[in-house]
């Protein structure tokens, strides 16, 4: 990874790469610091985001398909989450289809394959991300 560019200025959300090649693969991180004397110290980091510029043989995840975004479980159960890239025309970059991450791990947790596993009460959110940026969330519920 190269940095491409730090921004300085608090409650910024977005950036625009420019001068990206036609047709080209990127893949980006966004990391937050904070300064602990003269260093930088790793935050908090995202999930990696591989997208394709236009004009190219490979194409970007247009959506993610998702059933029910509200679960209830009980401790201890489980749950297979059904989620799916609904694709452009064209195949897409060599990279995960899609990740899963958890709001609260010590409310549930998800396997990497979309198995939520339910450990104590309470609620907390299940984020599926495509490979390229795009974010649906289950809400999970555990009694």
């Amino acid at each position: 990874y190269k940095l491409v560019k730090t921004i300085t200025k608090a409650g910024t959300k977005n950036y625009t790469a420019k001068k990206l090649e036609k047709g080209k693969g990127y893949r980006f991180i966004v990391r937050a610091y904070k300064q602990v004397g003269q260093t930088l110290v790793t935050v908090s980091a995202s999930k990696a985001v591989h997208v394709v510029t236009n004009g190219g043989k490979k194409v970007n995840a247009k959506s993610i398909k998702l059933g029910k975004v509200n679960k209830t479980l009980k401790m201890g159960k489980t749950l297979k989450l059904k989620a799916s890239v609904v694709k452009q025309k064209g195949p897409t970059p060599k990279c995960r289809k899609l990740s899963y991450e958890s709001s609260n791990s010590k409310i549930a947790t998800v396997t990497k394959t979309g198995a939520v596993k339910a450990k104590a009460k309470g609620k907390c959110t299940i984020y599926i991300y495509a490979h390229n940026g795009l974010c649906k969330q289950v809400k999970i519920t555990v009694k």
